[in-house]
């Protein structure tokens, strides 16, 4: 959608800087689909071209923060990239929409993503205004494998979603090897 806005307003050279940076998300995202375990440093770079194709639609809307990515050397984790901007962010109206994301390292793997956005039943209420009660599929997609994990090392895995005072922050539990 954000391609299309750009071809229709004549910004060819936007249109071109956005379509190849996703042409390389895509790509990226197919190789790693096929593995189990992927490089948290190949992680973190499929999760920097999407934060940059979403500063590159919402322009000065939309900040980014990443903390403590220099603390995670040398794991492997399960491919798994949050949708925590197409929920809570997209339907914010006033200011800037914000979106940091914390990595921790425990016995788990934890990535922790605090959004400015509406909230937790803004959201809901408008899915369900626009009859969308269908979960989406990158929510499903995660849902599943972070279940078949949690079978699988019998540990507390999986993510958690909680309202804070403006936005929502979503807890990502999953397991990780040297």
């Amino acid at each position: 959608n954000s391609i299309q806005s750009l071809v229709l307003k004549g910004d060819k050279y936007e249109a071109y800087n956005y379509l190849t940076k996703f042409a390389s998300l895509i790509r990226e995202n197919l190789n790693m689909s096929e593995k189990s375990f992927v490089g948290f440093d190949e992680e973190l770079s499929l999760l920097k071209k999407y934060l940059e194709l979403e500063k590159l639609r919402f322009r000065d809307d939309f900040e980014y923060e990443i903390v403590d990515e220099h603390e995670i050397e040398d794991i492997k984790i399960p491919s798994i990239v949050e949708n925590a901007i197409k929920h809570g962010l997209l339907h914010k109206i006033i200011g800037v929409k914000k979106v940091k994301i914390q990595f921790y390292l425990d016995d788990v793997f934890t990535c922790v993503i605090t959004d400015n956005g509406i909230g937790l039943e803004a959201s809901k209420a408008i899915n369900d205004k626009n009859l969308n009660k269908e979960t989406s599929f990158s929510t499903k997609a995660i849902q599943e494998r972070l279940a078949l994990l949690k079978k699988y090392y019998n540990s507390d895995i999986g993510f958690t979603y909680q309202d804070i005072e403006e936005g929502t922050q979503v807890v990502l539990k999953i397991p990780y090897t040297r």
